[in-house]
């Protein structure tokens, strides 16, 4: 059941989203009974200036949801209008709307006066007797009950009122009540620190093995697509020879090895089952008659589920942080088609997501899925706006990550899970990057005591004595750095990838460059503008990673494009001359060598 006033019923657009899930697969609730308490007024706002339809209730019309108005001064109306509408709900599983015609007696709190912008309509609600009053009145008249019955049940009544709020005045949260029911066995972490680092997330060869034919297996009555085909040819030689196993494959293993061990995963988004870049295939579809087949559900033990959602990010997301409430043995996963479009659901990010542990002791391990980087796709392909979530990462509240390798994104999806306490987790997925010839992994990154990497360091750079530059980076841009400093010959270069931007790897960095004892210049480079990004925000963690270094480098240079109010250019040619420039800053090049070098290219 859902409680709601006149004015958000028809005026949130959230109310209209949750009803439109009412009837699809994976998102209905086996119906929902909707009560309006309809005042007449919100806030101030009369309801001539709230709706442009007669009743609050009309919206619920686009699902052909029954509707009952009912008088509010009628108990016996609004008790029958009640239960009819449950036993609707029991017996078909849809929603169903009580719009109870009422008003407000005083204001909107107690230090409101409605009579400013409502005389009227106030003049009258003065003068009218209040429910209790007409219906204990019609009960006196009926010889159900007499006055002296009414007068010791209000008695009673405001006597349990006055104890409730004096005791409220001595009450505190109770923290074990976060971890009941299916939390149990799960706790706030005592050492967050140590239990990031130290969860081993690997699988055993055989497991591997067995993934590796259950996601290359077509049944024989499915008649795959013609490139599908193709795309399991190149995954099965990724299996047989044990290399170069890209994005797409490092998610899949994650997947079946949780639903292996008994573990639920769910993903959804607007395109998940394709995956927006076609990159994912978790469901592929008979070309003949369009019958569906998902191979991670016929691995045992858990369950998976993912789905296409509806066009919206406001209520799915939403949806599935309440999910994630509800079952935390779920890997509960929300994908955005573009980062971009999280704006959407900002909302629900800053009230539930980055807020709702402090707020309310409740902790959640909801995951995003960000598609994130700068290819020249123009500002509403690019950015998935790194810097709002980091500039709310606080008190250990959620992790951000921006990984550039298949396993490394295998092993923090299993780490989701793996570990004894939930944090909701960013990730900044790729786009380019699903299908570059670098971003791969290999058969041991994934087996034994392998882990997630908050550090990686890339596998052609120079020996420590020898680094005198480190640029520091996140994401994407690492490949075009480490391209540019091999086609350069540069020998004097470091590269190092911060795959975990919060809780930021401070310690596993400060034991990085202690290795570095020449060390002269240290950089950041991003591909987002400069007062977008990650850079305002790992700034005074690398001052205070500097001093703990002992370093005669004391602090970080930038290395990006300018500040700039778009996220990105809307032209490809001008992308690819910053892009090239960012690149050439970071590695102390020519600029102008650089972007000849990347036109040629």
């Amino acid at each position: 059941m859902l409680i709601h006033g006149d004015a958000a019923f028809a005026g949130q657009g959230i109310v209209w989203e949750c009803l439109g899930f009412s009837g699809i697969r994976g998102y209905n609730t086996g119906g929902c009974v909707h009560f309006i308490i309809n005042n007449q007024v919100g806030f101030t706002t009369s309801p001539q200036f709230a709706r442009s339809s007669p009743y609050p209730s009309d919206v619920a019309k686009g699902v052909q949801a029954p509707i009952f108005h009912v008088n509010g001064d009628d108990p016996e109306a609004v008790t029958f209008a009640t239960k009819m509408a449950m036993e609707f709900r029991q017996q078909f599983h849809r929603d169903i709307v009580i719009d109870m015609w009422c008003y407000r007696r005083f204001g909107h709190n107690e230090g409101d006066e409605p009579g400013f912008t409502q005389p009227l309509m106030y003049k009258e609600i003065k003068d009218h007797p209040p429910v209790s009053e007409i219906y204990g009145k019609k009960l006196i008249d009926q010889k159900v009950i007499d006055a002296a019955w009414i007068d010791e049940n209000i008695k009673q009544y405001t006597t349990l009122l006055e104890g409730e709020f004096e005791a409220g005045a001595s009450y505190k949260p109770n923290k074990a009540d976060w971890f009941a029911g299916r939390w149990s066995g799960l706790h706030a972490p005592a050492d967050a620190e140590t239990e990031r680092r130290n969860v081993n997330t690997g699988m055993e060869q055989k497991l591997f093995d067995s993934l590796g034919r259950t996601l290359t297996t077509i049944p024989e009555d499915l008649a795959v697509h013609k490139t599908l085909n193709r795309v399991l040819d190149a995954k099965r030689e990724m299996f047989k020879s044990g290399r170069n196993f890209d994005w797409a494959t490092g998610e899949a293993l994650a997947f079946g090895s949780l639903l292996s061990e008994g573990y639920g995963v769910r993903l959804s988004g607007q395109d998940s089952g394709r995956g927006t870049f076609s990159q994912r295939h978790a469901v592929w579809v008979d070309q003949t008659d369009e019958h569906k087949y998902r191979p991670l559900e016929t691995i045992p033990h858990g369950r998976f589920e993912v789905l296409d959602s509806p066009l919206s990010e406001y209520g799915v997301l939403g949806f599935e942080y309440g999910y994630a409430l509800a079952d935390p043995k779920t890997l509960v996963m929300w994908e955005a088609q573009f980062g971009d479009f999280m704006n959407g659901a900002q909302i629900m990010i800053d009230q539930f997501i980055a807020s709702g542990e402090a707020k309310w002791l409740r902790a959640n391990g909801l995951v995003m899925l960000l598609p994130h980087g700068y290819e020249g796709q123009g500002p509403e392909h690019s950015s998935a706006r790194i810097e709002r979530f980091l500039q709310l990462c606080a008190q250990d509240n959620m992790q951000v990550a921006n990984c550039t390798t298949p396993a490394n994104y295998f092993h923090l999806l299993r780490r989701q899970m793996h570990r004894s306490f939930r944090k909701p987790l960013i990730v900044f997925t790729p786009k380019s990057l699903l299908r570059h010839k670098m971003a791969v992994s290999q058969i041991d990154d994934f087996l034994g005591d392998s882990h997630f990497k908050r550090l990686l360091s890339d596998p052609s750079a120079p020996a420590d004595i020898d680094v005198k530059r480190l640029v520091l980076c996140s994401g994407k841009v690492a490949y075009d750095l480490i391209e540019a400093r091999d086609a350069a010959g540069d020998t004097n270069t470091a590269i190092v990838r911060v795959e975990q931007l919060y809780p930021f790897p401070g310690e596993p960095l400060v034991e990085r460059m202690q290795r570095m004892p020449n060390l002269e210049t240290v950089v950041w480079a991003q591909e987002e503008p400069k007062n977008n990004g990650a850079w305002s925000f790992v700034e005074p963690f690398l001052e205070e990673v500097l001093a703990d270094v002992g370093s005669s480098v004391t602090r970080a240079r930038y290395a990006g494009r300018a500040a700039s109010a778009s996220p990105a250019t809307g032209l490809m040619k001008r992308h690819q001359t910053e892009q090239a420039a960012l690149v050439a800053d970071a590695l102390g090049h020519s600029v102008r060598e650089e972007i000849r070098r990347t036109r040629k290219v």
